[in-house]
């Protein structure tokens, strides 16, 4: 026995050790997977970058074209004698003046995080311990080998492109397999058509009423089912032979897919086309309608849109639904499930609630997703329209920079390989195995020395067997209750086994920390009325116009909140108490317009869009609004829970609203694209709120680095709060020394071309500038300031301050 059982453990142990290497080698190729997909990131900035200063230089180039041709058309008009020529002439100076956006750049970033192995023993496994027990010895075989469970199928790291099928369809939008040899296709026409995987075509079908389908699907029985957006129908093609079996009134189906029970399932529109909801048909009737959440709110996007539909293994339902940039997953019931709205992969996919893998990580604009579908281990598959934007960038010796981060990445991935062997648990297996050879090897000495005893007192009584002396047979006692005390209960081994653990690839992604993205914002230059880079600030800033607000009033009382600026020209005020409506002026005094809230009551802030669009948010009905160039206003946000403190508008179009909730305990940043929620602040890394409970004044703005800047009227101290874009603390400022009124209280926040951050110190009357580090650079005070509370800056880097009770807008000049 002692023999099988070592002879087991030996082979129990190899068996181990091939599993633990094979994970090894496993978790090294996820390695290389994560560092060759940022190095393809890398070379495809590149590539965009590159595309864009190409077309940036022949846009150059035909510039001076023009002006050198234009110089000899001078040239000749100086040569001539003809009067009126001259006297005609009128300069194309300020044409000229209009030069190509000038890009700036802010480069990508590679800072390896330290990797930390306890994060790598959870990826690599665990190893059982080895235990023993002990019980009364019973001779029977038994059977230590362990089996180890096989994996499901992994992704591929690189897929692969079986076949490239080309077809006669006008914009393909819609595909359905029918088996594995052939695809039905349908697009902008009329016709589907299906082809096998050579590229032959099948047969094709044209639509009854002649429309082009909405979307296709394939049902268990092979047969095409198509929706007819135009004609409130769903059809299925048997054969030749099309029958509508679903005809609507007041809805109209978009997309559609078959169920595993052979159900349809259906996304539909109303003829107002504001509500959508996805309805179960069993047998061409009805059975299930799924419209809203627990708490009544919508789960899909109103409006004409495309809302690709397919069924998981596990029966849940996925919506991808473009419109609102979401996937949206209700379980087989119509309960919610999960959201998700995109990551840093360039095609989503998802398993549960997470995205395990995909074909190439990267940085991208908002998630857009279009079809969708799942595989047969319930992943879900979903394209993303959004990736094929180009990211122009400007030529700073760019191809030294991506070797250098490519040279990072390599040394990274390199450490975390290092990291890996490390602990691949082979010493631990090797001291397991150790520990019980030698507790085999002693219990073996054990059982030896007895078997020696008992050889020794049967020699004994063989020579009393065959002596004829009577005395020692009549005095001998038997020693077998001694040899059956000595008899050891049988030692039983529980062998360690190794227990892999599920591969988490974003586990991996966070020990070699983040590509930072390739960010970029493009400014129009203008000749010599451009902001210079480099811009110092003066030592005695210029007071250049000041407007009086209050003589433009109505009614007595109130004060300004906020002002924003809309070109060099014209600003947007807003003021608070019985006075309710936002005004846009000219710096020189002219009310151009007037626009009252909705709600009838103050906004708490305001913001101007790179249209020059108004947008507004309202403490009273919790609501983002903008108000459109003819003075419409459409609500973007409604906020439940949530009420708005302030808001901003980003360099990309998107909008930052802080907010606290009801119940004052709470505050956070949430950014909005449209009315959908991307990402939301709210806590430090330690888990502390970033920004006080208090419903009290904050402001907001975005710095040219991309760091979201709040300003904290809390209470007790006022603090300027910056994080990064991904929400991550910087630093936090709560004034200076400088300043001998009283406590810092920061009210409007605005930054300026050279990521300077100016704060309004509402208590002390003066507005201070810091860097974008958050370092104290000076104090713009002694300008008759009071009170100032709303801040903005123009393209000139000229500051407009909105003064509290005075009611009355200033412009310094405070840069070179």
């Amino acid at each position: 026995m002692l023999f099988l059982q070592t002879t087991d453990l030996s082979e129990h142990s190899r068996k181990l050790k091939k599993a633990i290497f094979e994970h090894r080698d496993y978790l090294h190729r996820q390695i290389d997977f994560v560092a060759n997909s940022m190095e393809l990131d890398l070379e495809e900035m590149n590539s965009k970058y590159l595309t864009v200063l190409n077309t940036q230089k022949v846009e150059i180039e035909f510039d001076i074209s023009k002006i050198r041709r234009y110089i000899d058309y001078l040239k000749k008009q100086l040569d001539s004698n003809d009067i009126s020529l001259v006297s005609t002439y009128k300069s194309r100076n300020a044409e000229f003046r209009k030069l190509p956006h000038n890009v700036k750049v802010i480069l990508p970033q590679f800072i390896p995080d330290e990797i930390n192995k306890d994060r790598i023993y959870q990826q690599f496994g665990s190893l059982s311990p080895l235990h023993f027990t002990t019980e009364e010895r019973i001779y029977k075989k038994q059977t230590l080998t362990a089996e180890l469970s096989p994996t499901d199928r992994q992704l591929r790291c690189e897929p692969l492109t079986v076949a490239t099928i080309p077809t006669e369809i006008d914009d393909l939008t819609n595909v359905a397999y029918l088996g594995d040899e052939k695809i039905w296709t349908s697009g902008q026409g009329n016709i589907m058509m299906l082809y096998n995987l050579r590229g032959e075509l099948v047969r094709s079908i044209q639509t009854t009423s002649g429309n082009w389908p909405e979307d296709i699907t394939v049902t268990k029985n092979g047969d095409l089912v198509y929706t007819d957006y135009k004609d409130r129908t769903v059809n299925i093609v048997r054969n030749t032979l099309i029958q509508t079996v679903i005809r609507e009134l007041e809805w109209g189906p978009l997309n559609v897919c078959g169920t595993s029970s052979g159900d349809l399932l259906v996304v539909m529109i109303s003829n107002d086309e504001k509500q959508t909801i996805v309805v179960r048909y069993t047998g061409f009737k009805a059975t299930q309608h799924i419209q809203h959440n627990k708490k009544g709110q919508a789960l899909y996007s109103s409006g004409y849109g495309t809302k690709h539909i397919s069924e998981n293994n596990n029966h849940d339902i996925c919506v991808s639904d473009n419109k609102a940039c979401a996937v949206v997953v209700v379980n087989k019931d119509g309960k919610f499930k999960f959201r998700y709205i995109g990551s840093n992969f360039s095609t989503g996919v998802l398993k549960g609630n997470h995205t395990v893998s995909a074909a190439c990580y990267r940085n991208t604009s908002i998630f857009t997703p279009v079809g969708i579908t799942t595989d047969s281990h319930s992943r879900i598959l979903t394209t993303d329209l959004s990736n094929n934007s180009s990211i122009p960038v400007q030529d700073i010796g760019l191809n030294n920079i991506f070797k250098k981060l490519t040279t990072t990445l390599n040394k990274q991935g390199e450490n975390l390989h290092r990291k890996v062997d490390s602990v691949k648990r082979k010493s631990d297996l090797d001291e397991i195995h150790s520990n019980c050879l030698s507790i085999l090897e002693k219990r073996k000495v054990e059982i030896e020395h007895n078997i020696t005893d008992i050889s020794l007192s049967i020699a004994y009584l063989k020579k009393l067997l065959e002596s004829g002396d009577f005395i020692p047979t009549k005095n001998y006692k038997s020693r077998n209750s001694d040899f059956r005390k000595k008899l050891h209960p049988e030692v039983k081994l529980i062998l360690p086994e190794f227990i892999t653990e599920e591969l988490d690839r974003e586990q991996i992604y966070h020990q070699f920390t983040s590509l930072f993205e390739l960010s970029f914002r493009t400014k129009e230059t203008s000749g010599a009325e451009s902001s210079p880079t480099g811009r110092p600030l003066m030592e005695e800033p210029l007071t250049i116009t000041s407007l009086n607000i209050i003589k433009h009033r109505s009614s007595s009382g109130g004060s300004l909140i906020d002002v924003a600026c809309v070109g060099d020209e014209n600003i947007w005020i807003a003021g608070e108490d019985m006075w309710f409506h936002m005004m846009l002026y000219t710096l020189q005094g002219e009310l151009l317009k007037s626009v009252q809230t909705m709600s009838g009551y103050k906004p708490v802030g305001i913001a101007v869009t790179k249209d020059g669009e108004l947008v507004y948010a309202d403490g009273d009905d919790r609501t983002v609004n903008i108000v459109k160039k003819n003075t419409q206003i459409q609500t973007v946000i409604i906020l439940e829970g949530w009420t708005p403190a302030n808001v901003c508008i980003t360099s990309s179009g998107y909008l930052l609203v802080v907010m606290y909730s009801d119940d004052g305990e709470q505050s956070k940043v949430s950014r909005y694209n449209g009315s959908t929620e991307l990402q939301s602040f709210q806590y430090d890394d330690e888990g502390q709120p970033l920004y006080s409970s208090e419903s009290c004044l904050k402001y907001i703005c975005e710095n040219r680095n991309l760091d979201i800047c709040v300003s904290d009227d809390e209470t007790a101290a006022g603090t300027v709060v910056v994080v990064n874009q991904a929400g991550k603390l910087r630093f936090k400022y709560s004034g200076s020394s400088r300043t001998t009124k009283g406590s810092f209280r920061p009210f409007g926040i605005t930054t300026d071309s050279q990521g300077r951050i100016l704060v309004a110190d509402f208590k002390n009357h003066c507005v201070h500038v810091l860097d974008q580090d958050g370092q104290f650079l000076c104090l713009i005070d002694n300008y008759d300031l009071f009170e100032p509370r709303g801040l903005c800056v123009d393209t000139r880097d000229n500051l407009i301050v909105a003064e509290n009770k005075p009611c009355r807008v200033k412009k310094i000049q405070y840069c070179i």
